[in-house]
């Protein structure tokens, strides 16, 4: 399945269904890993919720938002130590961000009972990486290599995309 389903099947989803609540997770300064759409997306949002673990990425994120016209929450925190607290999420985004955390499968398990859209992206293969700009949780873990066939037994749309650093995997659901 090619990229641009995943580009365009999730912005025409928001547009013909009324969702509320947003959770972003890992959403870097220049918004340089969330993909056009996605960004366009928010403003079909009533309420974005932005997590991210990294607290000197929050001044700018805070900047690049301020004429954002919507509420916007922005949680310092691991999405693992804060996901129990979210109550109902309309759609769950975490692109490049699950092949930093051991716990991407309890983090999204919990995602798909209160989600009715969740979007990922990650890298298919271990790439190795320490963290940038000083960030510890931005490191990969060899030990740590995303597993497709969960997404497929969750029954999420999986399909692969290769970037010049190697594969990446895309997987979405739409409850």
């Amino acid at each position: 399945m090619p990229r641009w389903y995943f580009q365009k099947e999730i912005p025409k989803f928001l547009l013909t269904n009324p969702l509320s609540v947003h959770v972003s997770v890992g959403l870097r300064p220049g918004l340089s890993d969330i993909p056009n759409w996605e960004i366009q997306s928010f403003s079909n949002f009533n309420r974005l919720i932005i997590v991210e673990a990294y607290e000197p990425y929050c001044e700018s994120i805070k900047k690049e938002l301020k004429n954002f016209h919507k509420p916007v929450e922005l949680i310092i925190a691991k999405i693992e130590d804060v996901i129990d607290q979210l109550d109902f999420i309309d759609m769950f985004s975490w692109h490049h961000g699950p092949e930093h955390s051991y716990d991407w499968k309890i983090v999204l398990e919990k995602a798909l009972k209160k989600s009715k859209i969740i979007c990922v992206s990650c890298p298919w293969d271990y790439v190795e990486q320490e963290g940038a700009e000083g960030n510890p949780y931005d490191d990969h873990h060899q030990d740590n290599i995303i597993d497709s066939n969960w997404f497929l037994e969750q029954k999420f749309i999986v399909f692969p995309w290769w970037e010049k650093w190697g594969k990446e995997l895309n997987a979405y659901k739409i409850q």
